[in-house]
């Protein structure tokens, strides 16, 4: 009972945290227009604090406000000249992602990403940031069925995080996810399964505490099972996942309930 009442607290933290992070972010950054902010050698901490905000709004999915903030972060990079040509890519980066979530603005998401990955190309130490465009474009085009340019840009990304010793885990994981969506969506489940055991690994090997993204991967690979028609394997997966699940989240959660909803009603014989 007390772990349950620690995570409701946890919860309901969480909502309230939510509520109020765009309202502090307000406080500590009064309404103004992109000619009024900062000076440039104090802009950098100002739109940083913008673009959390601006994050928050999208969470909430409340678009039009965060698009201002984004809008004028965008702005203010570009009005800069101190600042390089790979902090806007990033500001255009973030842009385009919410207008990638935001119903008939995909014109404009690619437009930026496109942009974003040329500002990237042209710096010779962008390292591994080029890789935040080329995946979020990459979803963009599988969300429109644009299967060829999307693999191209989910191998593009994998092959640079491959060869950077010290690339991000998460950022790797994201990369091989996606790229195993791509597979499975294409019913090429032999491809996705590598990707997503590889995926699978990488966060046991990285992150053995972070339950959450271990369980998402063994939904991932059920996912995979059960479309491939593995159901024995998919019934493993999905019960390594939500076992992990079960013991981070209340029985009411949604990825819980999701869990059980999508395994296979096709149950293993009993032994004689």
């Amino acid at each position: 009972m007390k772990t349950n009442a620690k995570l409701v607290q946890q919860r309901i933290s969480f909502k309230w945290k939510n509520f109020l992070l765009p309202i502090i972010y307000l406080l500590l950054i009064p309404p103004a227009k992109a000619d009024e902010c900062p000076l440039p050698e104090t802009s950098a901490p100002y739109i940083v604090r913008l673009s959390e905000r601006a994050a928050c709004y999208k969470q909430q999915e409340n678009y039009p406000q965060a698009e201002d903030d984004y809008q004028k972060v965008v702005e203010i990079v570009k009005q800069d000249k101190t600042m390089s040509a790979a902090t806007l890519a990033i500001a255009q980066t973030n842009l385009g992602k919410l207008y990638s979530d935001w119903s008939n603005h995909s014109d404009v998401a690619e437009n930026l990403f496109v942009d974003s990955i040329k500002l990237f190309e042209k710096q010779a130490d962008s390292n591994t940031r080029i890789v935040e465009p080329l995946i979020s474009l990459g979803d963009l085009y599988l969300q429109q069925k644009k299967y060829a340019p999307a693999e191209q840009l989910y191998q593009r990304a994998l092959g640079i995080l491959r060869q950077e010793p010290a690339a991000d885990p998460d950022r790797l994981s994201i990369a091989l996810n996606n790229l195993a969506q791509h597979y499975r969506l294409q019913h090429r489940y032999a491809a996705a399964d590598e990707l997503f055991r590889e995926s699978l690994a990488l966060n046991q090997r990285t992150k053995p505490a972070d339950q959450s993204s271990i369980a998402t991967s063994y939904y991932n690979l059920a996912h995979n099972y059960q479309d491939w028609g593995r159901l024995a394997d998919a019934e493993k997966c999905y019960q390594q996942a939500l076992a992990l699940r079960q013991q981070i989240l209340l029985p009411q959660h949604p990825d819980i309930a999701r869990i059980l909803a999508d395994r296979p009603s096709w149950k293993p014989p009993r032994a004689i």
